[in-house]
């Protein structure tokens, strides 16, 4: 993915559906549900990308006490 694929990539939007490097298709809704799941839980979310190579995402989460 090129820059501004990347900068959009949490964006829902119906009309920007794309073909992944082994052709398959896709709605995007799954990484808008991911990035949302990652702020509700204070993590963090990175996108590394090389394009027409392949795409690295990396969800950091807070490590919490557990209760005795």
């Amino acid at each position: 993915m090129d820059p501004d694929q990347v900068a959009s990539l949490f964006i829902r939007q119906s009309d920007k559906s794309r073909r992944g490097t082994a052709g398959e298709k896709g709605s995007g809704l799954g990484l808008v549900l991911s990035h949302e799941f990652v702020k509700r839980n204070k993590g963090r979310i990175r996108v590394e990308s090389i394009p027409d190579k392949g795409t690295c995402f990396t969800m950091e989460f807070r490590r919490t006490q557990q209760a005795a």
